[in-house]
Order: C-alpha cells, then structure tokens, then sequence
C-alpha cells in the first residue's frame, strides 16, 4: 500500500513540474507569452518584455539542464506491441510508458499546447488491463482504446483551450497506431511517419467520431469508423 502510495504521489509531483517546465517554456516564447502575459500597461516599453522573455527563456535552460542531468531521456515513440504482450508480468508500466511516449509524439508532430499528465496516463492503462479486448478485431481494440483515451483525457491544454476536437485527434491518432498493434513493433521512423499519417486520417471522420463517443451512442458506427481509417492507415 505504501509503496502504491508514493507511487501516485511521484506521478502527481511529476505532472505538477511538467506543467511549470511547459508555463516557463512558453512564457520564454515571444509568439506566446503574449497569451499568458500581456503586458500590465498599455505603453509598456518593448525592451521590458524582450527582457522577460530572455528570462524565461534562461530559466528553461537552467530546468533542462538540470532534468537532463537528473534523469536520461525517455525513448523515443516505437509505436504499440499486442495488448497480450502487454499484460504479462514482466514489466507492469509497459503499456504506460508506451503510451505516455505516444502522446508526446502526437504532441510534437502537432506543435501544439498539450500537456501529457502522467498520472492519467496510468489510468488509460487500467482500463485497457480490465477491458482485456485480446480476441476482438483490431478495430474493436482501436475503439476501445479511443473510449480509455477519451475518458481519462490525459492531455490537457496548458492554455486553457477547451476545444474537445483539438485533443480528440491526438487520441484517435494514437489510438489508430494502438490498432495496428497485431503486427510487428515497427521501427522508430515507421511509427513517426504513420503516426502522421494517422493525424491526417482523424480529421477526415473527427465529427462522425465525436458524435458516436458519446455514452448513449451503440459504437458499431464508431468501431466501422475506425475499421476504414484503419485500412487507409495499413
């Protein structure tokens, strides 16, 4: 118990320090800054704000610097194994991790605001390990990993964006790579590539996908949705 304790405490301190490291960072950015800062007066001299600007951005070397030193980088985003090689005992986090990098790739490639909390993450892997989803076809798996992604919303917007659509196409990114996860981990540069491709596919059927994640919707619409995303993709 203790041990499950400290556990969610560490993911709790981590998602709280990202999200700083992520508010230091773009206050460090002239392009951005002015979303979160505009200057307390109107007449505000340009080489104040120049000068904040340096000093964020000096902050943020200091804080990488410090997190390089502290901990290594994380691997870089692979794509999925089956969900059986997942709930073996071997390693528990696997699937997390994998997640966890996936979302960050999907941030990446999108430029966008996203903050991948942690803590969630490991909730998204709950639910997959319960659903045990191992027989079905794969895109039944899809959505049911779209549904995990969906409820636990592990990406949040460090600018407040509420728009659902933004992250909804992360989520079916990944969760169209999570589907294609009966065949062989591809490399590094294939599951980068595709999941690029996967962003590009979200958009052509994100509103038929909004509509049938909603709880009272069946799903076959959204699991044959995602079927023909899913033959495009392989």
């Amino acid at each position: 118990m203790h041990l499950s304790v400290a556990r969610e405490l560490k993911k709790s301190v981590g998602d709280q320090l990202r999200g700083v490291r992520y508010l230091v960072r773009m206050l460090g950015s002239n392009a951005q800054r002015p979303y979160l800062a505009p200057p307390a007066l109107p007449d505000a001299l340009p080489e104040i704000d120049r000068f904040l600007g340096k000093t964020f951005r000096a902050v943020d070397n200091v804080m990488s610097a410090v997190e390089t030193t502290v901990r290594p980088s994380t691997a870089s985003f692979r794509g999925f194994v089956p969900l059986e090689d997942y709930l073996r005992p071997h390693d528990d986090d696997a699937l997390q991790n994998d997640i966890y990098r996936g979302l960050k790739a999907t941030v990446s490639i999108a430029q966008s605001n996203q903050l991948v909390l942690k803590g969630r993450v490991a909730d998204v892997q709950a639910d997959m390990a319960a659903s045990r989803i191992l027989s079905g076809r794969r895109e039944e798996r899809c959505a049911e990993f779209l549904r995990a992604l969906a409820r636990r919303s592990p990406l949040v917007d460090i600018r407040g964006d509420t728009s659902s659509s933004i992250v909804l196409k992360h989520y079916i990114a990944l969760a169209l790579l999570f589907g294609l996860a009966d065949k062989d981990r591809p490399l590094e540069e294939d599951a980068l590539s595709l999941l690029e491709d996967a962003f590009l596919l979200a958009n052509t059927r994100l509103n038929v996908v909004t509509e049938n994640l909603k709880p009272e919707k069946s799903g076959d619409t959204l699991v044959s949705t995602l079927g023909v995303l899913l033959d495009h993709l392989a």
